[in-house]
């Protein structure tokens, strides 16, 4: 789908970008007339989410990508051999997958208690990270305090750097 305004795909990007590699010199689309960028990066969104509860035709998807005429396109596709080996319904049962996975134990690291602070002007910001030590800068979204060492994930566990 095409904004017939500004002529930006919000449906079809994937399908757009594999016609180029295929060299298709033109493609054909459907134009609509959004009421505005916002309703039509809505529709984009909203196609993209709908996408993600959508499942394959298993049987017709090995077909099409074992068909000799498909292999010099098949890297393409974005799928690669060891994605499609057994990719027939009912070949992978994800249960014995992930029997013996180790658990991932997590302790609770969320805050405490969290605040908006309001500042009527940049002096008081400065002085405020003066006050508690630490710098404060425009792009600063939050901060905890006292400081928190970024934690890293380590034998399945995040911990601290230090």
């Amino acid at each position: 789908m095409v904004d017939a305004n500004s002529m930006t795909i919000y449906k079809g990007n994937g399908t757009f970008e594999a016609a180029k590699i295929a060299g298709f010199k033109k493609v054909p689309v459907v134009l609509r007339e959004f009421k505005s960028k916002a309703a039509a990066e809505a529709y984009g969104i909203s196609d993209n989410k709908a996408s993600e509860w959508s499942d394959w035709d298993e049987d017709m998807l090995q077909k099409i990508m074992e068909a000799e005429e498909f292999q010099p396109l098949k890297k393409s596709t974005g799928f690669e051999e060891k994605d499609l080996m057994g990719r027939k319904a009912g070949d992978v049962d994800w249960r014995k997958e992930w029997e013996g996975m180790p658990e991932f134990n997590q302790k609770d690291m969320s805050s405490k208690r969290q605040l908006i602070v309001h500042f009527r002007n940049e002096k008081d910001v400065q002085e405020f990270a003066e006050l508690i030590e630490q710098k404060i800068l425009n792009k600063t979204k939050y901060l905890w305090y006292p400081i928190k060492k970024r934690d890293v994930l380590i034998d399945k566990e995040y911990r601290n750097e230090s």
